[in-house]
């Protein structure tokens, strides 16, 4: 308000114009300045002059109000740099206003349509294909609740034809024709299309792209056969063992909530769909270019790629769409009377396997990359590692199944043993007091560990290595629907995690937010229900208070520890050699003695700061017996599983496999920072040459090692159909083929004694001092 103007209480009604009028802040009233300008005009005609003056201003007004919203959307989407970070940290840098790796020499641009749609071109003068893919914000949790898999089903019809090309087939056969694909896929938020094609097509794969987008034929006739492909891959699914705790997962959310659905939709769920006009109206509500974002890739400069994108993607309509999927953030995704809750299930394979999820919303998300990282860690005294030598567990994972806008939902899964699903009562309350463990750790510990995982995470992405143009697209699309500013869209970690964020996900994940899925072919247990689409049968139980606060105690009564005592922290800084002219076609003899040769080769492909180096021990395995190749095969598991609790990787990478036919390989990767790098080949040499076997405890051997040994030769079994001829005519006609039953058996029969002298000779007999 203006000084001096004094604002009086009307008696009138509130929201009366001439109320608004009276208290505007100026002495003269809007009308008084109307009858002074058109004295002599009868009121009647002031009306008619006001009314057309409204109309006529309208559309003014409704332009200038969209150029608003989009300035607004702009503005927000345009926080200034100086608000991100200062400075940015060594090896990144902007293109435009994208943050890249200093490797990537590709040029990024970013706009948005007149239509509203936000577009990103990437030009790369040395790539020799060209992709391009839009990301549509609709997926699974926009169907109809009497439609589940509706939007599924449209990304199946979007490229049987359109408008201008009438047959179904038209794009995939352009796209064969030029070196080309394209492939598609519907989540729970979004449907994403991508493709690739030779770049001189581009633009014209571009058209096409953009009328099979904008117009697509939607024909009944078509929909019907795809409802059938739809089919298929539902039986596919109902399957693979992997689906299950998956299927059961969604079972038990909350049937109010869209998650709780069958997504993928099969025969039965669209069933309803007798006609076109439904799937037309969905298509019309949704693909709009205000709900796109859409990225290309070709050789052109980035003008020249702006411009195509205005062409091409500017045929799209312009309509303003509802909401995404607006209400469900107010549906909480899981109730509370089913968190809280084990389900034992009844496994489609033998196995035994647990699951443990959280549901996860608010602030509480903002530490899920950070947590999933620390209780991810391997070492000495981690929560696995305790679990194997009790003999209880081969593996933890810990990662994230989904994110959507409103929650997201953590799983951590664990390969028990056959001791450990007779006690996985044990092996949940060591995950709850890790969890309890890390909570109790010190922020300065805290502090300095997120700092290392944002250094691993930054080098990471400074030296990552290209993917394939259309994977790269798919993924940045994908990306860009959930990221406002353009200088995070290649995902750069330009910021590290705060202990705040850490603290506010650990603090939920207690056992009374959570479900506990344990799988096992080995229990004898009696299922009371079974899961409608996958046929899953199962039972439950609730936790009783005396287990929630045996789970939830906070002392530390296994002795794990959240992090290792001690890390070396990773080299911001690698050494690069400049590209020599006459390349170096062929590894060169470094030296050799006692058995060993060592070759060495340049890298003048990737130029990526890496060492690789690949181990090849030749064993017995040329006239080799079933108890010899057993032998073998334990060791590989003994080595894996000690690497696990004794080499600190720091964004190295280790594997050791066993082939019959070819020896032992044992391969290490890392980034070329010296000291890192000769301290990593030592850890993994030390567990060679002074592992001393006969110290490993005998449940860990029994009930691990041996355990995982017979479960990667009994993968055979599960195999696709066509392997098994292939491998049995592998040993009928081979030489020195050993049937894989003659391996388990004698795997079986082996016990620690006779492991610890085999590991000893092994390693001189190939030399290694």
């Amino acid at each position: 308000s203006n000084p001096g103007v004094h604002h009086t209480k009307s008696s009138s009604k509130p929201g009366r114009v001439e109320d608004l009028l009276q208290n505007a802040t100026t002495s003269v009233s809007v009308r008084q300045v109307l009858w002074r300008l058109v004295p002599r005009l009868p009121r009647a005609y002031l009306a008619v002059l006001l009314v057309f003056g409204v109309l006529t201003m309208l559309p003014v007004f409704h332009v200038f109000s969209r150029w608003q919203t989009m300035q607004a959307e702009q503005n927000q989407a345009r926080i200034p740099l100086s608000n991100i970070m200062q400075d940015l940290e060594d090896g990144l840098v902007y293109s435009g206003e994208v943050i890249k790796s200093v490797l990537d020499h590709r040029t990024y641009t970013t706009t948005r349509l007149e239509n509203g749609m936000r577009v990103l071109v990437v030009s790369d003068p040395m790539t020799s294909l060209a992709a391009v893919s839009c990301d549509v914000g609709v997926g699974s949790f926009n169907d109809p609740p009497e439609l589940p898999g509706l939007a599924h089903l449209l990304e199946h019809s979007v490229f049987l034809g359109d408008s201008n090309h009438n047959e179904s087939n038209t794009f995939e056969r352009f796209l064969s024709e030029h070196n080309g694909y394209s492939n598609a896929f519907t989540s729970q938020e979004n449907t994403n299309y991508y493709y690739k094609t030779s770049p001189d097509q581009l633009e014209e794969s571009l058209g096409r792209f953009t009328d099979l987008l904008s117009t697509p034929l939607l024909r009944l006739e078509d929909m019907k056969r795809e409802l059938h492909a739809l089919e298929s891959e539902f039986l596919k699914d109902k399957l693979e063992s992997a689906r299950q705790v998956w299927r059961l997962i969604k079972h038990f959310a909350n049937p109010d909530h869209p998650f709780h659905r069958l997504s993928p939709g099969n025969l039965e769920t669209l069933s309803g769909l007798t006609n076109s006009s439904v799937m037309r109206e969905f298509h019309s509500h949704f693909y709009t270019p205000e709900n796109m974002q859409c990225v290309m890739y070709g050789r052109e400069d980035p003008q020249d790629l702006l411009d195509m994108s205005r062409r091409y993607f500017s045929k799209i309509k312009k309509t303003l769409p509802q909401k995404q999927h607006s209400g469900i953030s107010a549906i909480p995704v899981y109730t509370h009377y089913v968190l809280g809750v084990v389900v034992p299930y009844k496994p489609l394979r033998k196995g035994n396997d647990l699951a443990i999820i959280w549901p996860l919303t608010g602030s509480s998300r903002c530490g899920i990359g950070s947590v999933v990282s620390i209780l991810s860690e391997k070492h000495s005294k981690s929560a696995l590692a305790y679990l194997k030598r009790q003999g209880l567990a081969t593996a933890i994972t810990w990662y994230t199944i989904i994110s959507a806008q409103s929650f997201s939902v953590l799983r951590v899964n664990v390969k028990l043993t056959e001791l450990g699903q007779l006690n996985y009562a044990l092996v949940v309350r060591v995950i709850f007091n890790q969890i309890q463990i890390t909570l109790a750790e010190s922020s300065s510990r805290w502090h300095a560990w997120l700092h290392r995982i944002h250094q691993e995470t930054l080098q990471r992405f400074i030296n990552q290595e290209k993917l394939e143009v259309h994977h790269f697209v798919k993924n940045l699309s994908t990306r860009m629907s959930r990221v406002l500013h353009p200088a995070y869209l290649l995902g750069a970690p330009v910021q590290a995690p705060t202990p705040q964020c850490l603290k506010a996900t650990l603090e939920v994940l207690t056992p009374d937010n959570s479900l506990i899925f344990l799988g096992s072919t080995s229990r004898d247990i009696e299922y009371y229900d079974t899961e409608p689409w996958y046929e899953i049968p199962y039972t439950t139980y609730k936790l009783s208070d005396a287990d929630l606060d045996t789970l939830q105690s906070s002392g530390n009564q296994h002795g794990i520890a959240a992090l290792p005592e001690n890390y070396s922290p990773i080299s911001k800084t690698f050494p690069l050699f400049e590209r020599d002219l006459e390349q170096q076609r062929w590894p060169t003899e470094v030296f050799k003695r006692s058995g060993i040769t060592v070759w060495w080769q340049q890298d003048y492909t990737f130029h990526t700061p890496r060492i690789d180096i690949i181990l090849w021990g030749h064993g017995h395995q040329e006239h080799a017996t079933a108890r010899e190749v057993a032998l073998h095969f334990l060791l590989v598991e003994m080595f894996r599983d000690q690497l696990e609790d004794r080499v600190q990787w720091g964004g190295n990478r280790v594997d050791v496999r066993y082939q019959s036919n070819s020896g032992f390989i044992l391969m290490m990767s890392g980034y070329s920072d010296h000291q890192r790098m000769a301290m990593f080949i030592s850890d993994v040499v030390n567990v060679m040459i002074k592992l001393d076997v006969s110290k490993t405890v005998n449940d860990q051997f029994e009930h691990v090692v041996k355990y995982k040994a017979l479960t990667e030769l009994a993968r055979s079994d599960y195999a696709e159909a066509y392997k098994h001829p292939l491998y049995k005519s592998r040993v009928l006609l081979e030489k020195n083929v050993v049937p894989l039953d003659e391996i388990m058996s004698e795997v079986n029969k082996v016990d620690l004694e006779t492991f610890t002298k085999f590991y000893k000779a092994f390693w001189r007999y190939i030399g290694f001092k």
